[in-house]
């Protein structure tokens, strides 16, 4: 007789507030979540910058991953990183004639097209670029993320003293898209809207190809917000005069829990299409806790973290 154990993947997604921890494992019909624990930081723990090192306590740092640690099954021994979003720099880049093979190429000419913008030597950026369309490199609009070298680093050694070994280091604009976007397929002129305490992501994709992506802080006023959202639509309809978004897509918890659910219905020539978030992870019902809900839109960021060391 054998025993067949499921492997879980762990991953760790860093906010300005808090740290937040999840297991899941992979079974036959798909995702579920088997522990989470979300540890509060104290306010000077972490200050965000794109040139300064961000952790400015790290024993309080240490002893709150400790904690989280605490809530997970079993050792830890890697995990998937989801870095905070105020930390890097995040853009679209186009370009054309580039073979598949020419990953580094387009490293060298992103950091060719940032040098001047970036607040420290380009030989210091950290530089990593996602395409979301397998069929082709040509011609093709690529989604960059930037990150200064010391920041990252200092992020992986406070982790690694925790005997940790954080395997894949996204953004989190990066791994909460790749939550939302598991079972969701993108037809026509499709957008997704990402939101997180203090900022929000907005991306346009036309069939399976990126055309256009912006991040923008949110503003403290919710009708602030709500026109940043418009003056982002706005913008995507300049640069694509004559295309209209046929479909939004966002999380069913993460609109409600930001109380959108119900606002865009003043857009009555877009499909409101709300992803329900336990259609892609079943929380066991030991996370879950008393039968209540668990609003796992709060950990789509790591999820996603944890599900891209599988990729």
């Amino acid at each position: 007789m054998k025993f067949k154990f499921t492997k879980p993947y762990t991953g760790l997604d860093i906010d300005g507030s808090s740290l937040r921890m999840v297991q899941i494992v992979r079974e036959k019909k798909g995702w579920r979540l088997i522990s989470r624990r979300t540890v509060q930081l104290p306010p000077e723990t972490l200050e965000f910058s794109y040139k300064d090192e961000n952790i400015i306590s790290p024993r309080v740092f240490t002893r709150a991953l400790e904690e989280a640690l605490l809530g997970m099954s079993g050792r830890v021994d890697t995990i998937g990183l989801s870095l905070p979003i105020e930390s890097m720099k995040i853009m679209t880049h186009k370009f054309e004639g580039l073979q598949q093979d020419a990953k580094n190429k387009i490293r060298d000419l992103i950091a060719w097209k940032e040098k001047e913008t970036l607040p420290y030597p380009v030989d210091k950026a950290m530089i990593s670029f996602y395409s979301f369309s397998p069929k082709t490199m040509e011609g093709k609009i690529y989604l960059a993320a930037i990150g200064y070298m010391d920041i990252i680093r200092d992020f992986e050694l406070n982790i690694r003293q925790l005997k940790l070994d954080p395997k894949v280091i996204r953004p989190a604009v990066i791994n909460q898209f790749n939550f939302y976007m598991n079972n969701f397929k993108a037809t026509g002129i499709t957008a997704f809207l990402g939101l997180f305490n203090n900022y929000f992501s907005f991306f346009v994709f036309h069939e399976d190809q990126l055309i256009f992506y912006r991040g923008k802080r949110k503003p403290a006023s919710y009708i602030h917000f709500m026109q940043e959202i418009d003056m982002t639509i706005e913008l995507f309809q300049g640069e694509y005069p004559g295309k209209d978004i046929e479909r939004l897509a966002l999380g069913r918890q993460l609109a409600s829990s930001n109380s959108v659910d119900t606002e865009f219905e003043s857009y009555p020539e877009m499909e409101i299409s709300l992803i329900d978030e336990e259609s892609i992870i079943i929380p066991d019902e030991a996370v879950a806790g008393n039968g209540r809900e668990i609003d796992v839109s709060s950990y789509a960021s790591a999820i996603g973290a944890a599900q891209s060391l599988t990729d």
